[in-house]
C-alpha cells in the first residue's frame, strides 16, 4: 500500500523522480570519462578496473564517487524522509494511522524506503557494471601494475581474494554498498516520523554519516574494492555501520510503537 502510494507521489514530484534518476545514472556517466580520456592518449582500463566502485576514472579526482556518496543522507531524506515529513504536516499521517494502525503504518514505510533504496542503488551499479564490460572487454590495462598487485596480494590475502575474482568482487561490494545505503534509508526515516521537523531530520541524518566517513577506518572503505586492506577492518567497519543504523532505526520505531500504547 505504501509503497504504491509513494510511487504515485514520486510521479507528481519533479525533484525527488530527478534524485531517483540521479542515483540510477550518475554511475554510468563515469563511463564517459573513461571514453573522453582515451583520445588524450590515456589507457583503455579493464572492465573491472573501471567500475564505478573502483573509483579509477582519469582526471576528476573521485567526483564522481564523491558527489554519489558523501551526500547521500540529503538525497535519500529528499526521497523518504521527505514524504513522512509531509505527511506529519498535512495530517495525512493520522488518516493512514487511522486505516491501517500505527505499527503497519511504520513498518510499511521501513519497508518501502529499504526495498527501494536498495533497489535503485544496485541496479545503477549493476548496469554500470554490465556497460564497462561491453565498453572496455579488450581492455588490458588498470592503474595498478602487474607488480604493483603481485606484491600487495603476497601480503594482504584478503586483496589477493578480490584480484583473482575481480567480478564477483565488484557485485559483492555493489550489494555491500546497495545494503548500507537502504539501511541509512530506514534510519532516516524513522527519523522523519518521531521527529517530523526538517530542522532534525536533515542535521542529524547528515551528521551521523559524516561521522562515519571521516573517521580513521572510512565507511568510504566499504564502497571501494582493491583497496590495500585487510578483511578484518573491513569486516569491523561493517559491523559498526550495521549496527549503528540498525540500532538507531531499532530503537526510534520501539519508541514510537511505546508511544501508541
Amino acid at each position: 500500500m505504501y509503497t504504491q502510494l509513494y510511487l504515485k507521489r514520486l510521479s507528481g514530484n519533479r525533484i525527488r523522480t530527478c534524485i531517483l534518476y540521479f542515483l540510477f545514472f550518475w554511475p554510468v556517466m563515469e563511463i564517459e570519462e573513461f571514453l573522453r580520456y582515451i583520445p588524450m592518449g590515456d589507457r583503455i582500463t579493464k572492465p573491472d578496473f573501471a567500475f564505478f566502485l573502483s573509483c579509477e576514472s582519469a582526471g576528476n579526482a573521485h567526483f564522481f564517487q564523491s558527489l554519489y556518496f558523501w551526500f547521500l543522507p540529503l538525497y535519500l531524506v529528499i526521497l523518504f524522509g521527505e514524504d513522512c515529513l509531509e505527511d506529519a504536516k498535512t495530517g495525512y499521517r493520522n488518516i493512514l494511522i487511522g486505516k491501517t494502525g500505527k505499527k503497519k503504518y511504520i513498518q510499511g514505510h521501513l519497508v518501502k524506503s529499504f526495498l527501494l533504496t536498495f533497489i535503485i542503488i544496485l541496479s545503477g551499479l549493476m548496469l554500470n557494471l554490465l556497460l564497462v564490460h561491453i565498453a572496455f572487454h579488450d581492455a588490458v590495462n588498470s592503474s595498478m601494475s602487474d607488480s604493483f598487485l603481485a606484491d600487495v596480494s603476497a601480503s594482504n590475502p584478503f586483496f589477493a581474494l578480490q584480484v583473482k575474482n575481480l567480478l564477483l568482487t565488484n557485485i559483492t561490494f555493489s550489494i555491500i554498498a546497495a545494503f548500507i545505503a537502504a539501511l541509512l534509508a530506514s534510519s532516516i526515516t524513522m527519523l522523519a516520523i518521531v521527529f517530523p521537523d526538517r530542522r532534525v531530520v536533515y542535521p542529524i541524518s547528515v551528521f551521523v554519516w559524516m561521522v562515519l566517513f571521516l573517521q580513521e577506518h572510512s565507511l568510504t572503505l566499504l564502497f571501494q574494492p582493491y583497496a590495500e586492506y585487510g578483511f578484518e577492518i573491513l569486516f569491523s567497519i561493517a559491523v559498526e555501520t550495521v549496527l549503528l543504523y540498525t540500532i538507531i532505526t531499532v530503537v526510534l520505531y520501539l519508541w514510537e510503537v511505546k508511544i501508541e500504547c
